[in-house]
């Protein structure tokens, strides 16, 4: 008989190997390059957590350990760039190897439509421009999935029947309406 003389520590990391798939996960489709951030609430090995944070640059979010029920508002919330936030709940955990699957909707574009009122100009429309570049770097950074879809810029005056109908546009819910100016 042959005996292998590994050590105790290479026996412990082949059980950590084989038994890493037996923690709660959550697996994300629709997804982008970017890192995907998950906030989870159950009851662990420590007891109940509410929104603990994980991380993971791949589709699959290992939570690191099996967890049940916690007897509040168990739910899984995932965030991503380019994506607007995705949630599951109720999540029913078991306390075995759960797996949640939750899809990132595509990311949502809004036409923005600016109405320059008073002039120059030049520098109103520099200005709404600007503008809408920091919008969409601060829903990037928040990752609110949002984005500034097709934008227009209308020089002139705007009388007050137009102003009624701008702002039943924005009452209506059928487009967004923005107005730049002093």
């Amino acid at each position: 008989m042959i005996r292998s003389k590994r050590s105790p520590l290479f026996a412990a990391a082949l059980l950590s190997i084989a038994f890493a798939g037996c923690n709660a996960r959550v697996v994300l489709t629709n997804t982008t390059a970017a890192e995907r951030g998950v906030l989870a609430n159950g009851r662990g090995a420590s007891g109940a957590f509410t929104y603990q944070r994980f991380t993971s640059t791949t589709d699959t979010v290992d939570l690191g350990q099996k967890l049940s029920p916690s007897g509040g508002n168990d739910e899984v919330l995932a965030f991503e760039n380019f994506r607007p936030p995705a949630i599951r709940t109720p999540v029913t955990w078991t306390g075995g190897s759960d797996t949640v699957n939750l899809a990132f909707a595509n990311e949502i574009f809004i036409p923005i439509k600016v109405w320059i009122l008073k002039g120059p100009f030049a520098t109103q429309q520099t200005r709404a421009i600007n503008t809408c570049i920091t919008t969409s770097q601060i829903w990037d950074t928040e990752r609110m999935g949002l984005g500034i879809g097709s934008s227009e810029n209308n020089p002139g005056q705007l009388d007050m029947a137009s102003s009624f109908l701008v702002m039943d546009a924005m009452s209506s819910g059928s487009g967004r309406r923005l107005m730049v100016g002093c």
